[in-house]
Formats: C-alpha cells, structure tokens, sequence
C-alpha cells in the first residue's frame, strides 16, 4: 500500500468519523499491517494536513496501544511528532497557518489518551495546551484562529478548569475582550460560540444547568409563572410577587369593606369612669380629741 492510498483510506475515515464513533474494525486491520513508527508519521501527517483528523488518530492511538500494551511505539513516536510541533509552531506558523492551527487541535484531541494510558506523561500537554490557546488569541487573530478557539475552548474548557483554574480565568477574560471588540472578523456565530463559553464558566461547564433562554435567545422560554426548582422557596419570580402583592391589596380592601370591619374600625364612646374621691387622712391626735 503506498502513500497515496494510505491518504485515501484516512479520509475515508474522516468522512465517517463525522457521521458518529468509528468502528474498530474501520482501521484494525490497516493499523495492525504497519510498523509502528511508519504508522505515527501518516497519523502526523494526517492532523497536520486536515482539521478533522485529530479525533481519528487519538482513536487509532488508543486502539493499538490498549491491544498491545506492552508495545509503547507507537505513542512514544506520536507523542514525540505532537512535541515536536510544538517546540517548532512558530516555524510552521510561517509555512501554513492551517497546519499550525491543526498542531493545536492535536494536542488537545491526544491529552485524554495520553491521559488514560499514562499519567506522567499526559502532564507534558497542559502547558502547551494553555499556550496554544492563548497564542490562538495573541497573534493577530483572522477568522479561523477565532474559531479554533472558540470551538477548542467549548469542547475542553472543563479539561482545563480541573487542570489550573487560574488558567482559565486569564482565557476567559480574553474572551470578554474579543466580545468587546469591533474587529470585523468576529461574526456573529464566533460571538455566539464566545457567550456561551461564558455561560459555561458561569454555571461551572455543566451545560444542564445553563437557562433555556440564554441558549435558545428567546425571552418566551422563560419561566414567569413557575418558581425556578433552583431557587429557595422564599425567593419568587417578580411575576409571582407582583401577583401575590396585588392579591393581598384586595383581600385587604374587602376585608375593610365589610360591616364587621366597619364596626370594629369606627372608635366607640364609652361613658366617663366615675373618679373615686380619697378620704382625708386625719391626724392621730384630732382622732383622740374627737373620741
């Protein structure tokens, strides 16, 4: 099999890899009939040259090395290509920008097998991913850089947080400085992809938790009659505390209206008390006189 075909059949799986997971059998045979180096360099050239390959190769990767454990070729050879790319993306930069924008998306699609096959050296990731990030930011950013970032950010802003959540902050306050800018590279759908990252960092990457109407952008899917399941049963909707304010306006006016309450609010007069007059204390010796 030539290079050509190789290329062809990698593709291929790009192309289905959009429709949903690849089987294992997709590229268990092809894998298995190639030298382990032989297979890191196409695999390098394959997320250098096409923006979709990087979660195809993490798969290849992960399949050949939980098959053979022992055989650590392969992601020794991978990992040494991914930090190569690194340590030479100013280099790369100059000749492509796609492919240096596809050496990011490598690094950040490879540090969950990395990971999980092993974790001292899965920590080599974190500080390039953090800087990739923030380069992607830095650097005159055109639209595509936009996009890789927004669309990096999304996806691993979790992964990131758990690493250094101080990180974090210093991209997200990135983010709010691209939302305030007027750069005309910013189209609406990067601006979308940028709030809703903040929404994420808000309610802590869990997108569940996240309102209907900050995702959707409309106001009717609010909840105004229904208290939220979120808040304290003390705290009301304005909706409901206008309603139950209004309410307890008119109970008060009926109550006032009715002839009980119009009785016990007129004042009543009542006859003077009667004031009782003390007697006048006699001397001991008048009383003697007296007697």
């Amino acid at each position: 099999m030539d290079d050509l075909e190789l290329r062809h059949i990698f593709t291929s799986l790009c192309t289905l890899a959009e429709q949903g997971p690849l089987p294992v059998q997709a590229y268990s045979v092809l894998v298995r009939r190639m030298c382990p180096e032989a297979l890191a360099e196409e695999l390098h050239r394959g997320w250098l040259a096409d923006s979709r390959f990087s979660p195809t190769a993490a798969a290849i990767i992960l399949h050949v090395c939980t098959a053979e454990p022992r055989d650590v070729a392969l992601s020794s050879s991978s990992l040494a290509l991914i930090l190569s790319d690194f340590r030479l993306r100013n280099e790369i930069k100059a000749d492509s920008k796609l492919m240096w924008r596809n050496a990011f998306r490598a690094l950040f699609h490879l540090y969950p097998v990395y990971r999980q096959l092993d974790a001292c050296f899965s920590k080599c990731f974190i500080q390039p991913m953090f800087t990739a990030l923030e380069e992607l930011f830095d650097s005159d950013p055109d639209q595509e850089d936009y996009e890789t970032a927004a669309g990096l950010f999304s996806t691993f802003g979790r992964t990131l947080s758990d690493l250094r959540p101080v990180g974090v902050e210093r991209l997200i306050c990135r983010v709010r400085e691209a939302l305030v800018s007027d750069s005309p590279v910013l189209n609406c759908h990067i601006r979308r992809v940028f709030l809703h990252i903040l929404d994420l960092h808000t309610f802590r990457w869990e997108e569940v938790k996240i309102p209907e109407h900050f995702i959707t952008g409309r106001l009717e899917t609010m909840l105004i009659d229904e208290a939220p399941t979120e808040l304290s049963p003390f705290v009301k909707p304005k909706r409901l505390r206008e309603s139950s304010v209004s309410s307890t306006a008119s109970r008060l006016r009926d109550s006032t209206s009715s002839p009980v309450s119009q009785r016990m609010a007129s004042p009543q007069i009542y006859p003077p008390i009667p004031r009782i007059e003390e007697e006048e204390e006699i001397p001991l010796e008048k009383k003697e006189t007296q007697c």
